[in-house]
């Protein structure tokens, strides 16, 4: 509140799953911990995206765009949710 007097907005996004190489170390690392095979957990915790895909890098970076340029500059104090509807927030 007090830099917006400033015209500086503090925002920020929440991806999902991105199908990423990060997401196959984060996979292989849990399965590990709970025995199930590469690409099972990445399968698990994909299966309820309601867009019916995974996102991609791509999808978020639109997002961080968007919210470092002046189309949002009236947008201040959120976060956006990038997970193609994994969960759905009231």
């Amino acid at each position: 509140m007090e830099l917006a007097a400033h015209k500086i907005t503090c925002n920020g996004y929440a991806p999902g799953i991105v199908d990423s190489p990060m997401w196959k170390l984060i996979d292989s690392e849990m399965g590990k911990i709970n025995g199930l095979p590469r690409g099972e957990n990445f399968s698990a915790f994909t299966s309820s995206i309601a867009a019916g895909r995974t996102s991609v890098p791509d999808d978020v970076a639109q997002v961080v765009s968007f919210l470092a340029g002046p189309d949002s500059d009236y947008v201040n104090g959120s976060t956006i949710c990038v997970d193609g509807g994994m969960f759905y927030h009231i």
